[in-house]
Parts: C-alpha cells; sequence; structure tokens
C-alpha cells in the first residue's frame, strides 16, 4: 500500500505464533506474515460460539473507536425538517395531547412493528441508513434505517435521542480492533425521565408500557 497510508495492521491478542514485518519499498508499504509448520488445533465441543482460538490479523485504517464515531456521525444526519416525520408525530401527538410517555412509546411501537424489517445490504446501504422519508414510505428497512427513523421521530417529539452503533458479536475475552463494517446493529438512546434508555428498533411486539 502508498508509504503514507494509514493502515494499521494487528495480530489481535497475539494469538499469531508467526513473525510479522513492515517495510518501505519503492514508495510502498509491505506487510509480510509468515508462520511455518503452524498447528492450531483449539476446537472442543463446547465452546462458546464467539470464542475463536485461531489466530488473525485484522488491517484497518482507524486507529481507535473515536475514528469510527467520527466517520459514521455524518451518514446518520437526518433533514431538520422532515415533512413525513411531522406528519406521523402530529398524529401521534393527537391521539395522546396529554401523555408524553405515550407519545414516545408509541413512537417506539410504531417503527417496530410497523416498519418491516429487511436488510438490502448492496452499495452505500451496507453502512449508510436511508433517509426516514423513505423509511415511512416504503414501510421496511434495515436496523440502521429503522434506528434513523425512530431517533427523527423521538427528536420532533422533544426527547434527546441519539443513534448508537454496537458490535453484535459478543466476545469478552477480545477487543476487537476498529472496523466500520462491525458496526452492524443500531439502537437508540433517550432522556426519558433523564435516564438513559436503550431501545432496539428492530424487536417487532415488544409491547413496553
Amino acid at each position: 500500500m502508498p508509504k503514507d497510508s494509514d493502515f494499521h495492521v494487528t495480530n489481535l491478542e497475539g494469538k499469531g505464533n508467526g513473525k510479522a514485518k513492515e517495510i518501505t519499498e519503492n514508495g510502498a508499504r509491505i506487510f509480510t506474515y509468515q508462520e511455518r509448520n503452524g498447528l492450531y488445533d483449539f476446537d472442543e465441543s463446547e465452546q462458546p460460539r464467539w470464542f475463536n482460538p485461531y489466530p488473525y490479523l485484522h488491517v484497518s485504517s482507524y486507529q481507535n473507536w473515536q475514528d469510527v464515531v467520527k466517520w459514521a456521525l455524518p451518514l446518520y444526519a437526518a433533514p431538520d425538517k422532515d415533512d413525513e416525520v411531522q406528519a406521523l408525530v402530529a398524529d401521534i401527538q393527537d391521539t395522546y395531547p396529554d401523555d408524553r410517555e405515550k407519545q414516545i412509546v408509541a413512537a417506539i411501537h410504531f417503527v417496530q412493528n410497523n416498519i418491516r424489517y429487511l436488510g438490502i445490504e448492496n452499495g452505500i446501504g451496507s453502512h449508510k441508513p436511508r433517509p426516514p422519508a423513505q423509511i415511512i414510505s416504503q414501510g421496511y428497512g434495515d436496523c440502521k434505517d429503522k434506528s434513523l427513523l425512530l431517533v427523527s421521530m423521538l427528536n420532533e417529539l422533544g426527547v434527546e435521542a441519539i443513534p448508537l452503533g454496537r458490535h453484535i458479536l459478543e466476545r469478552p475475552t477480545e477487543r476487537p480492533a476498529c472496523c466500520a463494517l462491525q458496526l452492524q446493529s443500531c439502537d437508540c438512546e433517550n432522556d426519558l425521565r433523564r435516564k438513559p434508555w436503550w431501545i432496539d428498533a428492530t424487536r417487532t411486539h415488544q409491547a413496553a408500557a
């Protein structure tokens, strides 16, 4: 890769017994990893699904999770004024005119139950949510789409809500390196009663009240 590229190669958890080497040659950074006669036969019948005993290298252009956040934030910027979202929220407010908590629950239930979960992860849709108005119109979306729609509705209701990305692979013994493609599931956090709440926009028929 070009010598001025900001890529990092990590031998995660130091599990690989080979030798990693980086050199600069003819204006390029060259990474090599060599291991001879490696034998890794660690599988056990009852080991947890998330546990990976085998060595692997991780290649990333991010140095930390803050870099990933900076990359992702602009992708989750919803329009300040969205007629479809405003109309939907106005209908909820008309239904529950004096009960803000019921308005919030109604918004959550609408996104969870009325927007069908369907992931079309091709092109930019693999990491950028589609506009809330589009999701309302088509009636389906993936975790990113549903989360951004719910955040937009809660914000329109005057609730401070933000999208959160989390790693879907639970590996308590490992600290995953930074990779944008690991942000595969999104929740949202709101300030109901000034207490943080984490809402899964894809959890159909949760029936919270």
